[in-house]
């Protein structure tokens, strides 16, 4: 069995790669910066309402292998399923 990793590499301003991955392979305590949302228009939608946009800082509160996984972005925290968070595309900062 051969296992891909998910991160990709996309050229940012200036040339330079910028290293993108899901939200759901980040760890606790990590602040990043949201790159793409991975769906349709009502799935950005609804993320929009909630406060994620494409550049807004995420930090990752909890991120178990079990249980729900929270982030927050300014001063609030979402909860998220894991399908959403896979959906999401973040950049390390």
């Amino acid at each position: 069995m051969i296992a891909f990793n998910k991160a990709t590499l996309n050229p940012a301003p200036g040339g330079a790669a910028v290293k993108r991955l899901p939200l759901a392979s980040v760890d606790n305590g990590r602040t990043v910066k949201l790159a793409a949302i991975l769906g349709g228009h009502g799935f950005r939608t609804r993320l929009a309402a909630l406060g994620l946009v494409p550049g807004a800082n995420v930090r990752v509160i909890r991120n178990g292998t079990r249980g729900p996984f929270i982030v927050a972005v300014k001063e609030c925290r979402i909860v998220l399923g894991r399908g959403a968070a896979h959906k999401l595309e973040v950049e390390d900062r």
